[in-house]
């Protein structure tokens, strides 16, 4: 009989939470939530995630250092909308999230999209059909683990409200096409 105690990589801590994350493993989830010294290595998981997007987003081996500063701020900026917004509006009020705590959830959410690393070796260009399906299989694969954070973080019970509070990642990006952040 296997142990189910033991989780892959279990002997690296870091790299079993980005498993577990990406796995959308609600107890990993519950660990980081617990883990206030877990903050430091939420923050490098959302800079390995942007400097994976922006490696694999640029043909050959280039590397956009202002994409991954970007998208660093950006996943602050989203935070704290999440920490002002989120609690207010979809969690109990007997409960109580920090910022540390979303950070953490949150930074480990970003885990699949560290996947997009490889899309640098993918021949075609990013208008490749490979290239979408790959960013779609992934995106979608990082949107589920972010709504499962953010479901995890806020403590919300309904998996509408945790979709609806993740799709907030977005507002910096409207906010941008829109004009009002440039």
């Amino acid at each position: 009989m296997r142990d189910t105690s033991v989780r892959p990589f279990a002997r690296v801590p870091f790299i079993a939470r980005m498993i577990g994350a990406s796995r959308l493993h609600v107890p990993t989830f519950l660990e980081l939530k617990a883990d206030a010294t877990a903050t430091p290595h939420g923050i490098a998981v959302v800079v390995m995630a942007g400097l994976a997007i922006s490696f694999g987003a640029e043909e050959g081996l280039d590397l956009s250092l202002a994409f991954a500063f970007n998208w660093v701020l950006w996943w602050v900026v989203w935070v704290f909308l999440l920490y002002v917004i989120g609690p207010g509006v979809f969690r109990s009020p007997r409960e109580d999230s920090d910022w540390g705590q979303m950070a953490r959830t949150t930074g480990f959410a970003q885990s699949p999209a560290v996947l997009l690393i490889f899309l640098s070796f993918v021949p075609g260009g990013l208008s490749a059909t490979p290239h979408f399906m790959v960013v779609t299989i992934v995106g979608l694969w990082w949107f589920a683990s972010t709504m499962v954070a953010v479901r995890e973080s806020l403590h919300i019970k309904n998996n509408l409200h945790a979709v609806a509070t993740a799709a907030m990642w977005f507002l910096p990006s409207i906010l941008i096409e829109v004009g009002l952040l440039s």
